[in-house]
């Protein structure tokens, strides 16, 4: 098998939350780490640390090395921390993009810097009117007041 090195470790039967302290929690990482040294498959479970965590972000103690000191390692190897996705430089667009005419569409344009279409424009243009006749602005004497 695999992994058999877990079956040797000096955490087996331990609750695994005491191994994933909270952030800041001195006490309990030190306290953590002394059960990592004492561990025989220290060395492995360090190795296993490291190629997780090249995979997905993990946090907690693994051979006695914390989130924060994989990473230090993983950049002085210069190995990359995280395998990278294929599809990262593909640009997804949205599967309900609202047709023009609408004030979704409008906001569409401006965002992608576009000039907005006369039914965008004209669906803005209804909104605005519908909105500022359910919000009406207070006059001048109501303000200062």
């Amino acid at each position: 098998m695999k992994n058999e090195w877990i079956k040797k470790a000096a955490c087996r039967g331990l609750d695994p939350n005491f191994f994933v302290p909270e952030r800041y929690d001195v006490k309990t990482t030190k306290e953590a780490k002394k059960i990592c040294a004492t561990c025989p498959v220290k060395n492995e479970c360090r190795e296993y640390g490291l190629n997780i965590h090249r995979f997905i972000d993990l946090d907690g103690i693994f051979g006695g090395l914390t989130k924060i000191e994989r990473l230090r390692i993983l950049r002085k190897e210069n190995l990359p921390r995280r395998r990278q996705s294929p599809m990262k430089d593909i640009k997804f667009r949205p599967i309900d993009m609202k047709p023009c005419g609408t004030t979704a569409a409008y906001t569409r344009h401006l965002r992608n810097n576009e000039t907005p279409c006369p039914a965008c424009k004209q669906a803005h243009a209804l909104w605005q009117w519908d909105y500022r006749k359910r919000h009406p602005r207070k006059s001048r004497a109501q303000r200062v007041a």
